[in-house]
């Protein structure tokens, strides 16, 4: 199969390159080369961002017949609203990486069928845009469209935290007795899928025909409180962690870009009815497990420590909102 990937070298995405490479895919990959240590051996790249006008390269991959693209790097309608024209009429499949924070709060298993509503961050909002212009040139167009809806994703080369940005500084954290900011009271319930687990349901949906204009969440059906993530990292390092319960609100009223990605989406109930997808994926649920995930994810890091990278101004930040909190007369201690 002719692939094209936009993007192919991020948390996410990085090992559906590895998995269809390795299966005989003629894939090729249009990155901004800031990764390419990451990039398979027999892949072809190209060096370019696509999401600036780049005529030379809209002709090269207009030119080619791809029995399927995938970008990953999707973000807004006008960005949708470019691939239409780009690609409809040439291509069997186009798959579109939305995300499972489009939806709501909602107190049951969510499905794909479920109304989605987040109004609170703008990422998750502009998101729905996009995925509404795919669903009209569907409809209007037949444009042969695939909508994915990943969870929260993490990989061998990073680690997921509740704190957008803080990644492997969690770990320092840790071994360094800091304390750790957990939103709320930790009770609420997430779902955390590993990147390997993407890649094969991607592969398998490739090789299915009659799913233009479907929608799949694609997330693990395992779901823990965060209270409990962290304590897997506890284990995991055999490390007593130093944690800090601050409201979700308290947490946006002092950091509103810090805040804004718990009080939209991470301080929800989280938990997915997979049914859809595993009608037709008999082995879907043979999923990677947190704990191993998790371990996988510390072994890389002390494998490569000059390979790790978190945003080192996310630490002090997070050291203000406690401090406040603890000083602030809403300060309430959790046991």
């Amino acid at each position: 199969m002719k692939i094209l990937f936009i993007g192919g070298t991020g948390s996410i995405s990085t090992s559906s390159s590895h998995l269809l490479e390795s299966k005989g895919h003629k894939l090729t990959l249009i990155t901004r080369g800031n990764r390419t240590e990451r990039l398979p051996d027999s892949v072809k790249h190209i060096t370019a961002d696509f999401n600036y006008i780049n005529q030379d390269l809209y002709k090269y991959i207009t030119r080619n017949l791809w029995d399927c693209v995938v970008n990953w790097n999707i973000y807004n309608k006008d960005q949708a609203l470019r691939d239409i024209r780009l690609f409809n009429g040439r291509i069997k499949k186009y798959y579109f990486i939305s995300t499972t924070a489009i939806y709501g709060q909602i107190n049951r298993p969510i499905n794909e069928e479920i109304e989605i509503y987040n109004t609170i961050w703008d990422y998750a909002v502009s998101k729905i845009k996009a995925e509404n212009i795919f669903r009209e040139a569907h409809i209007k167009q037949n444009f042969p469209v695939v909508i994915l809806r990943p969870g929260h994703t993490y990989c061998d080369f990073t680690i997921p935290t509740n704190i957008q940005g803080l990644g492997y500084g969690l770990i320092e954290q840790i071994n360094e007795d800091e304390e750790v900011l957990i939103h709320n009271d930790g009770e609420s319930q997430w779902t955390l899928t590993h990147s390997d687990d993407f890649a094969k349901v991607l592969s398998s949906l490739l090789a299915l025909e009659d799913i233009n204009g479907e929608i799949f969440n694609i997330v693990s059906s395992e779901y823990k409180t965060w209270k409990n993530i962290y304590m897997i990292y506890e284990d995991q390092l055999k490390k007593k962690i130093n944690t800090c319960n601050v409201p979700a609100e308290f947490i946006y009223k002092k950091d509103n870009l810090l805040g804004l990605p718990i009080i939209g989406d991470k301080q929800k109930n989280m938990i997915f009815d997979n049914s859809k997808i595993r009608k037709i994926i008999p082995d879907f649920d043979d999923f990677i497990l947190l704990e191993d995930g998790l371990k996988r994810s510390i072994h890389w890091a002390k494998e490569n420590p000059e390979k790790v990278y978190f945003k080192k101004n996310i630490k002090l930040k997070i050291a203000n909102i406690i401090k406040s909190y603890k000083q602030s007369k809403e300060y309430t201690f959790y046991d």
